[in-house]
């Protein structure tokens, strides 16, 4: 086992345990069943309960909430993030460092879910051909404050996961850091999307 295929293997597991957390808090109530395909309390009484919720119910309530919640999320991660950095979740493992998405220079490279896109930011440093993509339009509107801030231009989309506006083949690589994936309620379309735009 090679120290990169190690370190993978840490990013998984990381990225499982972080999923399975309780998540974000609104009004006492955890938003992450709305976000992620159900919805707790019964609709009828408002008592206990979880109820399934179709795809588009979800994809409005992952919006709102990250419209509702950027700026807060930036005032407390920004700095930590950066203007161009590609940080590994929470443990904040650096791409720099751990090298895990490979060469970039030269290849056309998607950031899913990219927030602020830092990440995309950074992916360009390194010489890739980036976009970044988001469903909060509240994210993507800090994502054009750190560019204004930096003199750059990083082009970006606002679109959801599971239906990305691209043709087939249109990317070499597609990464995402704690972007899309944890927060939707049908992973393997977003799973069959990513394939599907990926030469």
């Amino acid at each position: 086992t090679s120290w990169q295929q190690v370190e993978t293997d840490k990013v998984r597991a990381r990225a499982c345990s972080v999923r399975g957390r309780a998540g974000p808090q609104r009004n006492g109530q955890s938003t992450v069943a709305a976000v992620t395909g159900s919805i707790e309390g019964d609709p009828g009484t408002g008592g206990p309960g979880r109820h399934r919720v179709d795809a588009l119910t979800s994809v409005d309530a992952h919006r709102r909430w990250w419209d509702a919640e950027a700026d807060d999320y930036l005032a407390e991660h920004g700095e930590l993030l950066g203007a161009a950095r590609w940080l590994w979740g929470p443990e904040g493992w650096d791409e720099a460092d751990l090298g895990l998405i490979g060469p970039v220079a030269g290849r056309r490279v998607l950031e899913l879910g990219c927030g602020a896109a830092s990440g995309a930011r950074w992916l360009a440093t390194q010489g890739a051909r980036v976009v970044g993509l988001d469903l909060s339009f509240r994210m993507l509107q800090h994502s054009r404050r750190l560019d204004d801030a930096q003199g750059w231009r990083t082009p970006t989309v606002l679109a959801h996961a599971g239906a990305l506006p691209f043709r087939d083949a249109s990317f070499d690589v597609v990464a995402s850091s704690y972007g899309a994936l944890p927060f939707v309620a049908d992973a393997d379309r977003v799973l069959a999307e990513v394939a599907r735009v990926v030469a």
